[in-house]
C-alpha cells in the first residue's frame, strides 16, 4: 500500500511462496510479502501506531480519493505521512522532514499506483492491527517474520529482544520464513541474495539472511496438512509420493 524502510515488495518473489491460505506478518510494515503473494487471508501486526494509522487511512479512502489526493509540492516541506514514507529511507517516517524535490514527487506518484493496485485486496483480505508481535494468534499458518535488523542502528523506533524473539519464532506452527540483515546472528540464518532497486535507480545486489523451516507442510498429492520433519517435505506418505510419480 505504501513504500517503507525495509519493505520486501521487490524481494518477495525470492522467498518461498506461502503454503497456507493464511499469512501472518508480526512485523507488518507495508506487508510487501503478503501484497505480492495475495493469500486468501492475512494478518498484519505493527507496533508503530503511525504506520497503522496510515494503513487504515488508505484503506478508508476510495480509489478515486487516492487518485485525487494532492501530490507533494516542489520546494515545500512534506508534512503528510503518506508523502514522507514515499522516500522509504531509514528516517523518512520519524519526524525528519524533507523538502519535496522532483525525485520525491515521482516516488509519491509511484506509491500512489501501488496503493491503487493493492487497495481492494488490502480492504477485503487483510486484518491490520496495532500491537506487538507476541499478540499474534498462535495458529498454524505461513509466518513471514521480518523484524528490525539486529545490526542496523537507524530506521526503527522499536527493536525487540532478539533472544526472546528467537525462542518465539521457533515455536510458531506451520511454515516459517524469518528475515535478517547480513550481520544478524540470533538464529542460524543462511545467506540470501536478492536484487533490489526502484525504477529510477539502478538495481543492486542485497545480501540478507533468511531462515526457513516447516513444522507442517501441505501434501502436494492429497492436500492434507501433515507434520514435516524436513523443510522440503512434499508428501504426507509413501502412497501419495507414488501417486504423484505416476501422474
Amino acid at each position: 500500500m505504501f513504500y517503507y524502510f525495509g519493505r520486501k515488495g521487490r524481494a518477495a518473489a525470492s522467498y518461498p511462496a506461502p503454503d497456507y491460505p493464511l499469512v501472518i506478518e508480526p512485523f507488518a510494515g507495508s506487508m510487501g510479502y503478503t501484497m505480492h503473494h495475495r493469500p486468501a487471508f492475512a494478518i498484519g501486526i505493527e507496533r508503530d501506531e503511525r504506520v497503522v494509522a496510515l494503513w487504515r487511512r488508505l484503506c478508508a479512502m476510495s480509489p478515486d480519493e487516492i487518485r485525487d489526493f494532492p501530490a507533494p509540492v516542489l520546494g515545500e516541506r512534506m508534512t503528510d505521512r503518506w508523502h514522507q514514507v514515499a522516500e522509504a529511507s531509514s528516517d523518512a517516517h520519524y519526524d525528519h522532514y524533507r523538502t519535496a524535490n522532483e525525485w520525491l514527487i515521482r516516488q509519491f506518484e509511484l506509491q500512489r499506483l501501488l496503493a491503487l493496485k493493492h487497495h481492494d485486496y488490502a480492504v477485503g483480505s487483510v486484518l491490520y492491527r496495532h500491537g506487538d508481535y507476541r499478540d499474534a494468534p498462535d495458529v498454524e499458518a505461513t509466518w513471514f517474520i521480518d523484524p528490525p535488523y539486529e545490526g542496523v542502528q537507524s530506521g526503527y523506533r522499536h527493536k525487540p529482544d532478539f533472544e526472546e524473539l528467537a525462542e518465539w519464532c521457533m515455536t510458531r506452527k506451520g511454515q516459517i520464513i524469518i528475515c535478517e540483515g547480513e550481520h544478524g546472528s540470533w538464529l542460524p540464518f543462511a545467506d540470501h541474495s536478492v536484487s533490489r532497486g526502484i525504477a529510477t535507480r539502478p538495481q543492486k545486489a542485497l545480501v540478507e539472511k533468511v531462515l526457513t523451516r516447516r513444522t507442517h507442510a501441505r501434501c502436494e498429492s492429497c492436500a492434507v496438512t501433515f507434520p514435516a520433519a524436513r523443510a522440503d517435505a512434499r508428501f504426507c506418505s509413501g502412497r501419495c509420493r507414488m501417486r504423484a510419480s505416476r501422474r
